[in-house]
């Protein structure tokens, strides 16, 4: 058989056809861009400003993970309360951060929600000797709305007209 018409195979299965084969040939040399590669500039930058919405995101995640799951030696001491202004803290980051990313909210509420339980019951089980808090879910829970509604305020029209009436300076009310 000629062997434009014989088949490949491996291990004497057939693995492609000889049109399948002069298809991968042509790919293979062909000087032409790949479709799947990003050579339009204008999508480059539409990838960037996404990778620079999502990273905020994705760093207080990362952080989060950290914070939550050191071991009970690596927590500094610190005064009575302070641990629950941390998790109101991260969480609120967590909410707006990824609701920045463009998230949405109901997924991603319901994502924090349970992530709130699923930490403190890690936080007991694993062999990094701290406790499962009901006042720590509830206080991440709390986090959560707080920055859930900063982020509606924020965005929202009356938001942007009250920011730029107390970001103003003096010298633009002369004007």
């Amino acid at each position: 058989m000629p062997a434009s018409t014989r088949s490949r195979s491996f291990s004497g299965v057939a693995v492609a056809g000889p049109r399948v084969q002069t298809i991968f040939a042509r790919r293979l040399t062909s000087e032409e861009p790949r479709p799947d590669r990003c050579t339009d500039t204008a999508h480059r930058a539409r990838i960037f400003v996404v990778s620079l919405r999502v990273l905020p995101f994705v760093t207080a995640v990362l952080l989060s993970v950290v914070i939550l799951f050191m071991p009970g030696s690596g927590v500094p001491l610190a005064p009575p309360g302070v641990d629950k202004v941390v998790h109101f803290g991260l969480f609120g980051l967590l909410a707006v951060t990824g609701l920045i990313a463009r998230l949405r909210l109901i997924p991603l509420a319901i994502g924090l929600v349970l992530y709130a339980v699923a930490s403190e019951i890690l936080q007991a089980t694993l062999p990094i000797d701290r406790t499962f808090e009901v006042v720590d879910v509830l206080t991440d829970w709390a986090g959560l709305a707080v920055g859930t509604l900063l982020h509606a305020w924020a965005s929202s029209a009356r938001g942007r007209q009250r920011r730029r009436r107390y970001l103003r300076r003096p010298a633009d009310e002369e004007a």
